[in-house]
């Protein structure tokens, strides 16, 4: 019988089979060249019954992982294979380690999928065998990536959630998947759209299931007197009454969740509402069918969610009707003061660009963006707000489920949007914009600034002298000083690009430090990756230095040199370079080196272009 390796063992074994892999370059059937398109066979033998057959697969599949130039291809292919509903179990596991080790990839899911085989995968997610269920939730959940997709899904999966039948370990397996495939719904444009027609009356029989009148409940039988055997027959109808008040209220639940999903349909919404407010209007409900119809009937009132960001972190939500009020909170009157708190926020219009704030407690009257980050307009540094204009029931309802989104995730989806608006307006940046970055996805900041400093460069501000003494710098040593704190590998580019095509300024007596080099080489100390060695060694014959009239003079040159060693574990003083000591580059961890004589510079150049040559 064939044994089942524990995580812990898959992962020594692996490791162990890396090692050995990194000299295995043949294929041990015959010696035949391994490549990628083997992969599909090595996956397959990796479930063999026999022993040596699996083992041989392993090899190879290490052998394949330890290969540099191969390493994107093979990542997809193990992510194409981890896609497969009927992968085994094991093999799933060992496949899903290497992939940890390999680049990130994504592989786009087909445009169509039969009905047939989503109905098999939502049957397999209740399947007997865990690997079956496993590889069906895997699949499912990279197939709803397309909206179309999603749209079948949810239209499949609804009923049976709604199954007594449906295990707890397959409801827990669906719910993520329920739960994406509905923001990926709610957020996609609606020509995507794949969802069935809406039957003739649907509307109608909705709202009667909602609107069903509950059972009465029994009176309450007489006091029996003490030690008597006798049951009451009240008690007996009480109790079915009870479970038929129960019934009903859990199918007025599933109407109010039919009707909201046919209310966030723009197609749909006025027909609905509708419908709605003359069940409001004609009366003979009960209470509890008057206030479901009253909160969908909500749903479709344009609404305003302000959040408010600090420290990269999610920490306040105000939601509002446009129009409507809202008075502070208890916690919020103690932060802004209690005459600050007895001003309701007040949002008296909105569209997708803007949104009027006419009273608050915390923001000053006036228009905002939406859907991007901004600075409060007389507190800089102390976190950063968004406003959500949510015009519709589906903007609505997809909110609430983007807020459950990871705030890392959010807070880069925002942050791009944010650069993208600033980078298309190419002018200079404010000084509490440039605060805000800071606040912001580090990556996002990299890719806008790689964009922004070669397009906008540093023009000139009228008075430079005045900007000087209110301690507002040029905006690109500002911009290049935070990038040497916390920018990453996708600045560099931009940033070479304007030092080659001089929309970077060079380093002079007024500005002596220069930035743009400074930002470069503590990046790539940093974050550097295989492609920038390259770079490195162009940079090698550089000899700017980072810092005029230094009394701890490095230079570019040597700088890129011992980074490149270092990337290679060889130690700078092998080859002449010396830290530069500087207390102003180690302030904010940037390198400074520089050769202690001339000669070894070249001897830098030589062990790279034969380090090349024997790559």
């Amino acid at each position: 019988m064939r044994s089942r390796c524990s995580v812990l063992g898959i992962k020594i074994a692996a490791c162990l089979l890396s090692v050995a892999a990194v000299r295995c370059s043949h294929a041990a059937d015959g010696g035949a060249a391994l490549t990628i398109d083997n992969l599909p066979q090595i996956v397959e033998s990796l479930a063999n019954e026999h022993f040596a057959t699996r083992q041989q697969a392993a090899n190879q599949l290490a052998a394949l992982a330890s290969k540099a130039d191969g390493r994107a291809a093979l990542a997809h292919g193990i992510q194409v294979a981890l896609y497969n509903a009927r992968l085994p179990y094991e093999t799933r596991r060992q496949l899903e380690f290497w992939a940890k080790t390999l680049p990130p990839v994504r592989v786009a899911p087909p445009h169509d999928v039969p009905p047939d085989e989503l109905d098999r995968l939502i049957a397999s997610l209740d399947a007997g065998d865990y690997g079956q269920r496993v590889g069906a939730a895997a699949r499912l959940g990279w197939l709803i990536v397309r909206p179309e997709i999603a749209c079948q899904v949810i239209t499949r999966l609804r009923p049976r959630l709604r199954e007594r039948k449906f295990s707890v370990d397959a409801r827990r397996r669906a719910e993520p998947i329920w739960q994406d495939a509905r923001r990926i719904w709610l957020t996609s444009d609606p020509s995507h759209w794949r969802l069935p027609p809406v039957p003739d009356g649907e509307i109608r029989r909705r709202l009667d299931a909602l609107v069903l009148p509950l059972p009465p409940l029994a009176e309450p039988a007489a006091q029996e007197p003490s030690g008597s055997k006798l049951r009451s027959q009240p008690l007996v109808g009480n109790s079915r009454a009870r479970l038929e008040r129960k019934r009903r209220l859990a199918n007025r639940e599933m109407a109010e969740a039919d009707l909201l999903d046919l209310l966030v349909r723009d197609d749909l919404t006025s027909a609905v509402l509708s419908a709605i407010e003359e069940r409001l209007a004609a009366g003979r409900i009960d209470g509890d069918a008057r206030q479901r119809l009253a909160q969908l009937a909500l749903w479709t009132r344009p609404a305003i969610v302000v959040e408010h960001w600090q420290d990269k972190q999610l920490t306040g939500i105000d939601r509002l009707l446009v129009g409507v009020p809202l008075a502070a909170s208890p916690e919020r009157a103690e932060f802004v003061g209690k005459l600050a708190a007895e001003r309701p926020t007040l949002f008296d219009r909105a569209d997708n660009q803007l949104a009027h704030c006419a009273n608050s407690d915390v923001l000053p009257k006036g228009d905002y963006p939406v859907g991007v980050f901004f600075p409060h307009p007389s507190s800089i540094g102390s976190g950063v707000f968004v406003l959500h204009s949510l015009s519709s029931p589906r903007r609505r309802l997809a909110y609430e489920y983007l807020v459950k989104l990871p705030p890392a995730q959010r807070l880069s989806e925002i942050s791009q949007q944010t650069l993208e608006r600033l980078l298309a307006q190419r002018r200079p940046l404010r000084q509490a914009e440039l605060v805000m970055l800071e606040l912001l996805d580090e990556r996002a900041v990299s890719r806008f600034a790689g964009k922004y400093l070669p397009a906008v460069g540093d023009p000139p501000p009228p008075d430079r002298e005045r900007e000087n003494r209110a301690g507002r710098g040029s905006p690109y040593p500002n911009l290049c000083g935070l990038l040497a704190e916390i920018g990453t590998h996708e600045a560099v580019p931009g940033i070479m690009s304007g030092i080659r095509s001089g929309k970077l300024p060079r380093a002079t007596d007024q500005s002596p430090d220069d930035w743009p080099w400074m930002a470069v080489l503590t990046i790539l100390a940093r974050d550097a990756e295989p492609t920038d060695e390259r770079l490195l060694a162009e940079l090698i014959a550089n000899q700017q230095p980072l810092r005029l009239a230094s009394g701890h003079p490095c230079d570019v040159g040597a700088t890129a040199a011992a980074i490149l060693l270092a990337m290679h574990d060889i130690p700078p003083e092998k080859f002449g370079l010396e830290s530069a000591g500087d207390p102003f580059l180690a302030e904010f961890g940037g390198p400074g080196y520089r050769f202690t004589t001339p000669d070894m510079r070249q001897k830098v150049l030589d062990w790279w272009a034969k380090t090349k040559n024997q790559g």
